[in-house]
């Protein structure tokens, strides 16, 4: 098989598990916004899909974590990046069907791992760079969002838990569509007022 076939391939492969990546994600992104009305679902869901989009433009840090620090340059080969792409969209379309929060850039550096192992074994691996920047940020990041998450629960009662609903959901209705990344100039229009005040 020629180089340029393998490369169509791998290329074809890379933009599946991006689909996957972004429809995986993207239920996650929109959930609050719509279920608190911040947004119509359509909307949200084009918002998401258009940043999704442009955010895999904006960063390469995942795949620059990966080349430098977790796996051996030298091992990445179009085989075995098309063996990870393949593993990643594989454990996304599992934990969808099955309803499981995920990460997918997790499960992008799992599948590159597994497959830089099975081709070139152990010394493909950078241990240090595997446990420092995927499996410890991996325990400690869920325990740390609980903490902050208490605290700023805690935080946000005490500014506005005496303050009239209607003003504050509004303004929640706003962080809402700022945190999931989209832009809030025509959410006004997009919200059901009544529904809230």
């Amino acid at each position: 098989m020629s180089n340029d076939v393998v490369l169509v391939i791998v290329v074809g492969t890379a933009l599946a598990f991006d689909f996957t990546n972004g429809f995986h994600d993207t239920a996650n992104v929109v959930a609050t916004s719509i279920s608190t009305r911040a947004m119509p679902p359509r909307v949200a869901v084009a918002y998401a899909s258009v940043l999704n989009f442009v955010g895999a433009f904006i960063s390469l840090a995942v795949a620059a974590t990966v080349a430098k620090d977790v796996v051996n340059a030298g091992a990445i080969t179009p085989t075995v990046v098309f063996a990870g792409l393949i593993g990643a969209i594989a454990w996304n379309l599992a934990t969808w069907y099955f309803a499981l929060p995920s990460s997918s850039s997790h499960a992008l550096i799992g599948g590159v791992v597994g497959a830089a192992f099975a081709a070139a074994g152990t010394d493909a691996i950078f241990r240090d760079g595997l446990i420092g920047k995927v499996l410890i940020p991996a325990v400690v990041a869920p325990i740390l969002a609980f903490v902050v998450g208490v605290l700023a629960i805690n935080v946000v009662y005490g500014i506005v838990g005496r303050e009239r609903p209607g003003p504050v959901n509004r303004g929640f209705r706003f962080g809402q569509v700022l945190s999931g990344g989209c832009w809030p100039w025509p959410m006004e229009r997009m919200t059901r007022r009544r529904q809230w005040e």
